[in-house]
């Protein structure tokens, strides 16, 4: 029989290679994923922290979202404790279908839970937050991103400011623009290019 050791690392490889996958390969790796699962339960091994965020990673990267939630579920009722990798893996299944509202709500009970969050869980939100177009989320949570006292490298603050520029944003801009001071973080070339485009076509 295989042990429960020998079934957790299977399972970290086939999430692992399901990373560099897309689209239907990422469906193909998930699919793998729970077969490999099924017949670990299926030899009576109990799942523990490491196995259920290796599927609730699998699940984000393939984009479903409710399957990453019905494996929360059964996390639950096992009664093994979530950690930081497993509330950011479920909101990066929110955010790969453009839910931020639900990312936000696992956000809060991440933090209401007591787990606080990481740069990885930050730097998920702000990048969704971008991406769906809520620049005073995605400013907000900078802010908090930096009142956490984790480190906030250039790269979040260039996404950011990139995405204001993008907007023209002014307001948005100049805000990220003082916190990117404050932390003493400079900008790369082209978003500082950018940026000073924004506030000197805003002035003229």
């Amino acid at each position: 029989m295989i042990g429960a050791r020998i079934y957790s690392s299977l399972l970290i490889l086939s999430g692992t290679g399901s990373r560099d996958s897309r689209g239907s390969d990422a469906k193909d790796n998930l699919f793998r994923v729970f077969l490999l699962y099924s017949d670990m339960r299926s030899s009576g091994i109990e799942p523990d922290r490491v196995v259920y965020n290796t599927l609730i990673d699998a699940c984000a990267l393939a984009g479903d979202s409710d399957r990453a939630f019905q494996v929360f579920a059964s996390m639950q009722v096992g009664q093994v404790r979530p950690d930081v990798v497993t509330y950011t893996s479920l909101m990066k299944a929110c955010i790969a279908q453009r839910n931020m509202t639900r990312a936000m709500q696992v956000f809060d009970a991440m933090k209401i839970g007591g787990c606080s969050p990481s740069a990885i869980t930050f730097c998920t939100l702000i990048d969704g937050a971008c991406k769906g177009q809520n620049l005073e989320l995605a400013v907000a949570l900078l802010r908090e991103f930096i009142d956490g006292d984790l480190t906030v490298t250039r790269e979040i603050f260039d996404t950011v400011v990139l995405e204001c520029c993008r907007q023209n944003a002014r307001s948005q801009l100049e805000k990220s623009l003082q916190l990117a001071e404050q932390c003493q973080v400079a900008l790369g070339r082209r978003t500082k290019m950018m940026a000073m485009k924004l506030i000197r076509g805003s002035a003229g």
